[in-house]
């Protein structure tokens, strides 16, 4: 392992550790008056967004083996809204979903398709503007299964589509002034989801983009 892999291994277990004993402390503190729920909610928030953040390093350098079972992907987009909701609440965007009524199975590795969809959820949040809404869908056409995250922002040039995909590209317009991240949340979502046989398709939309995994029933 790389020494950058090594340190953000390192990171995990503390990283953890404050999610962790923040959410208790939440539990405990509810009925406290404001601000305390509210800034141990932010606590959490940028410690599972750090994790995140770890993980992409983790499996940018050394990508992690695949542990293919069967997922319901219906449950599976449900948690991850249950997860993202609270965090783009606090940033004054809406999250909705759209899901299937019945159950949605394919056979997977859950771990990368749940980073693949935290990677465009994250990528969405950055760009999409306060007050706007966020749309995280699961549909199914055929034998087809098709998880999207569409945001409206302002979107991107229809020719710098295909370079948002390689490693440290960020692309150069008012709209990334400020932003942070490390470049490789989109470059690792494409990477998984080659390695679980899985297609990434991006579309630009008026306004905003779509993001959207596409994979076998």
């Amino acid at each position: 392992m790389s020494f950058v892999g090594q340190v953000s291994h390192e990171f995990k277990t503390p990283l953890t550790n404050i999610t962790l004993y923040s959410e208790m402390l939440s539990e405990y503190l509810e009925d406290e008056p404001t601000p305390v729920p509210e800034y141990l909610h932010i606590i959490r928030a940028e410690s599972k967004r750090l994790t995140r953040l770890v993980q992409n390093v983790l499996t940018f350098n050394k990508p992690s083996r695949l542990n293919i079972k069967q997922v319901n992907l219906t449950i599976l987009i449900k948690q991850i809204y249950q997860t993202f909701k609270p965090i783009l609440e606090a940033k004054s965007l809406q999250l909705n979903i759209t899901t299937l009524e019945n159950d949605c199975i394919v056979d997977t590795d859950e771990d990368s398709v749940m980073q693949i969809l935290n990677n465009f959820l994250s990528n969405a949040e950055k760009y999409a503007f306060n007050g706007k809404r966020i749309d995280l869908s699961l549909t199914r056409k055929g034998k087809l299964v098709t998880i999207t995250v569409r945001d409206y922002g302002d979107g991107i040039a229809s020719h710098l589509l295909k370079q948002i995909f390689e490693p440290f590209y960020r692309v150069n317009s008012s709209i990334t002034e400020g932003v942070s991240g490390t470049g490789i949340g989109l470059t690792i979502a494409k990477q998984l989801a080659s390695q679980i046989h899985g297609e990434i398709k991006v579309m630009n939309h008026n306004p905003g983009m779509a993001f959207s995994l596409i994979l076998m029933e």
